[in-house]
C-alpha cells in the first residue's frame, strides 16, 4: 500500500483496492453503502480529509481510521462529509397528513383509554431538524387537550446538523409554504435578521436532540415510541441490511405504534410483530405485538 503514500491524495484518486478497502470500512463504521452511483461522494470526502490531515494518500489514511487514538474524531468529521443534509418541513407530505388524520386521532384515543395523556414521537435521520419540529407540531396540534405531554426525539449522524437543530432558527424563506396559522403559532421572528425565524418556546420544548448512528441498534438509548419516521434514510444502507435496521426501528415502538419510511425505501417488508398500515400514499407500519 505505500504506492498510494507515494502519489498523494489531494487531487488523485485512489486505487481500487483502496477505495474497496475503504468503502468496506465506512460501510462497516457507519452502515453507509456507496455504490458506483455515489462513488465520487466518498472519492471526495475521503480527499478532503486525508488532505486536511496533511497524510500522504488514502492508504495512510485508511490506516489512520484503523488505528490512530484519535479515530473517533476522525470518523465525526468524514460522516459530516458523507450525509445528505437535504430536508424540509413537512417533506413527505401525506405522510405527516396520515399522521394528522388517521394515526393520532387513534394513538390518542388508545392511550386516553388507558389512562395516559403523553405521546413519544422519534424522528430518526433528523438533520437540520425540521422533521422532528414538523412532528411536533403535528402532535401538539393534535392531541385532545393541553393537559397532554409530548415529547419528540430527534436523532442524526452529524453533529453539525444537529446543532444547527438545536438553535431551532431557520431561514424565512424555509417556512413560507408553512400555512400562515402554522407560522405564526409555532415560529417567532429573530431580532434584528428580517430573513429569519425561530421555534417558538413550546416547540422547542416538545423536541430533543442527540447524536446517534443506525448502523448500531445496541447504541439505541431511547425510550418507546408512539410513532417512528424513518425518511430518506434507509436508502444509506445496502438493500438486503434494511430489515435489520428497520427492525430495529420497530423495537423502539410501543404495541400499536407506528414506524412511517419513505415510499420506495423498501420493497415487500415482512418481520415478525410489524403488519402494514393502510394510509393514503404512505409507506408505514404498525407493531401488532
Amino acid at each position: 500500500m505505500a504506492v498510494a503514500s507515494q502519489r498523494g491524495a489531494a487531487g488523485a484518486q485512489p486505487a481500487p483496492f483502496e477505495l474497496s478497502l475503504l468503502r468496506e470500512l465506512v460501510e462497516e463504521r457507519c452502515g453507509a453503502h456507496f455504490p458506483e452511483s455515489r462513488e465520487r461522494l466518498l472519492t471526495r470526502a475521503l480527499a478532503q480529509r486525508a488532505t486536511a490531515l496533511s497524510l500522504a494518500g488514502y492508504s495512510d489514511y485508511y490506516h489512520h481510521l484503523r488505528r490512530s487514538p484519535r479515530a473517533d474524531e476522525e470518523w465525526q468529521a468524514l460522516a459530516e462529509l458523507l450525509v445528505n443534509g437535504e430536508t424540509g418541513f413537512f417533506r413527505h407530505q401525506p405522510s405527516f397528513e396520515a399522521l394528522a388524520r388517521h394515526v393520532l386521532p387513534e394513538l390518542a384515543r388508545e392511550r386516553l383509554g388507558s389512562g395516559v395523556r403523553a405521546l413519544a414521537a422519534w424522528s430518526a435521520g433528523c438533520a437540520t431538524g425540521q422533521e422532528a419540529y414538523s412532528l411536533a407540531m403535528v402532535l401538539l396540534d393534535g392531541v385532545p387537550g393541553p393537559s397532554w405531554q409530548v415529547k419528540v426525539s430527534g436523532t442524526d449522524l452529524s453533529q453539525a446538523a444537529l446543532d444547527r437543530a438545536r438553535r431551532g432558527r431557520y431561514r424565512a424563506a424555509e417556512v413560507e409554504a408553512l400555512p400562515a396559522a402554522c407560522r405564526d403559532r409555532h415560529f417567532r421572528p429573530v431580532e434584528g435578521v428580517p430573513a429569519a425565524c425561530e421555534v417558538g418556546p413550546a416547540l422547542r420544548a416538545a423536541v430533543e436532540f442527540g447524536r446517534l448512528n443506525l448502523a448500531r441498534p445496541a447504541d439505541y438509548r431511547l425510550g418507546s415510541q408512539d410513532v417512528i419516521f424513518c425518511q430518506n434514510v434507509l436508502l444509506y444502507f445496502r438493500s438486503e441490511r434494511r430489515p435489520a435496521v428497520v427492525g430495529a426501528l420497530a423495537g423502539r415502538l410501543k404495541p400499536g405504534g407506528y414506524l412511517f419510511l419513505a415510499p420506495g425505501e423498501v420493497v415487500g417488508l415482512k418481520l415478525p410483530g410489524l403488519a402494514a398500515a393502510r394510509l393514503p400514499d404512505t409507506l408505514a407500519y404498525r407493531r401488532t405485538g
